[in-house]
């Protein structure tokens, strides 16, 4: 029955390399600012839309009186003004 061959650990093998080694500890490359702002930016989407949890005013805005003069919808404060932008 043949032997397999084991893999020699040397100069010229993969796992020699440190770019070989695992990453699972952050990514490989480094984060940039764009993608920083981006996480930023959902973060506080994300705040903001939870802070208004259902339109409470819907009821109203119904029928001829809610399309004639509508009321006063109840708003919520961005943290920052990034989020309103597209």
């Amino acid at each position: 029955m043949p032997r397999s061959k084991k893999p020699t650990q040397g100069k010229g093998d993969a796992t020699a390399s440190p770019r070989a080694k695992n990453t699972m500890g952050g990514p490989a490359t480094p984060v940039t600012e764009r993608e920083t702002l981006l996480a930023e930016k959902m973060a506080a989407t994300e705040d903001l839309s939870g802070a208004m949890k259902y339109n409470v005013n819907k009821a109203a805005e119904h029928g001829r009186d809610g399309a004639l003069a509508p009321p006063e919808g109840t708003t919520a404060t961005p943290a920052t003004p990034v989020v309103t932008g597209s």
